[in-house]
């Protein structure tokens, strides 16, 4: 049993699912060994072995914190201790490990949100729903789904299906495009919805990867995301407001990790909004002169910006 009191150090964490208690530091994860494991102090907390015990759900911490079931036993199968991958637990990774409950969820199923995002993208049942967002008709088989009609921009419908996806050994499920033999050919789920919305094929680096993997699976039903109210002045070009309505999406997906401002750039902005990067732009800098987003602070060259109204509108969304 991985028990995890340090999640800071933890950032890097990759596994398929596995059950997962949350505890009053951390969390409890459980894998299954096929030889002895002896109990090793790491940087995250302890990969407790022999002679070792724990405290499982329902018991109460001394603090008074109730130990419960994020994924349950009967959620998933124990992953195999071998799929624990030791040499990503690095505490200079750059995002901290969270456990979030999907929205409407009927039992206990939760993931771990950490490194690039794709943690959802090994759930099943997240990847499930996710294929509702795409517009992908298919089912999920244990490797690879059934070939479907491509929902690339420019390159479907398709008379015969062209388009497929593939789980990868880390567990991570993957859009292979057919009509794209060569480089990049297989796109992340991120990159497919990011596509969608741009109307152009695009590829995505950190951290844009993990802002279109938490938009796919919070429009997915599998992040309980809350984008503050806006409160803009008549007038607004419509470019602006949605503009506007993007940032303030930004925000609430950024706000599941790390509060604080944001920055809103015209090469991000225009695929997130589905404008054009020189309408993002002008959109932006409408945004800025009419008051509705306000620069915070600058990180090098970089505008990091927040909504004017943004204590209110929170203080409203509660």
């Amino acid at each position: 049993m991985a028990d995890i009191d340090r999640p800071a150090n933890a950032r890097g964490l990759g596994h398929p699912p596995t059950p997962t208690v949350r505890t009053n530091r951390g969390f409890h994860l459980y894998f299954q060994a096929a030889d002895r494991v002896d109990t090793t102090a790491t940087a995250w907390g302890e990969l407790q072995g022999e002679g070792s015990y724990v405290v499982a759900p329902p018991s109460f911490h001394q603090s008074g914190h109730e130990y419960a079931w994020l994924i349950g036993l009967d959620d998933c199968a124990i992953a195999p201790l071998e799929t624990l991958e030791a040499e990503r637990l690095r505490p200079e990774a750059p995002t901290q490990a969270e456990v979030l409950l999907p929205r409407g969820a009927t039992t206990t199923e939760a993931v771990g949100i950490g490194g690039d995002g794709s943690a959802l993208a090994r759930l099943d049942k997240a990847v499930s729903a996710a294929l509702t967002v795409l517009g992908i008709d298919a089912r999920l088989g244990a490797k690879a789904s059934g070939k479907f009609s491509c929902v690339l921009p420019g390159h479907g419908p398709d008379r015969n299906p062209s388009a497929a996806l593939h789980r990868g050994r880390d567990g991570v499920w993957r859009y292979k495009d057919f009509h794209r033999p060569s480089d990049p050919g297989t796109l992340t789920l991120a990159e497919v919805r990011a596509s969608r919305e741009a109307g152009r094929i695009i590829g995505l680096k950190a951290p844009s990867q993990s802002r279109w993997y938490q938009r796919l699976f919070y429009e997915a039903g599998f992040l309980p995301a809350r984008p503050a109210p806006l409160h803009v002045p008549p007038g607004l070009s419509p470019t602006a407001h949605r503009l506007a309505d993007g940032f303030a999406l930004l925000l609430a997906l950024r706000a599941l990790r790390d509060d604080g401002p944001a920055p809103y750039t015209r090469s991000f902005a225009g695929p997130w909004c589905g404008t054009g990067e020189d309408r993002a732009g002008e959109g932006i800098a409408e945004l800025v002169r009419e008051g509705v987003l306000v620069e915070a602070r600058r990180h090098g060259r970089t505008r990091l910006y927040r909504l004017a109204d943004e204590t209110q509108a929170r203080a409203e969304a509660a």
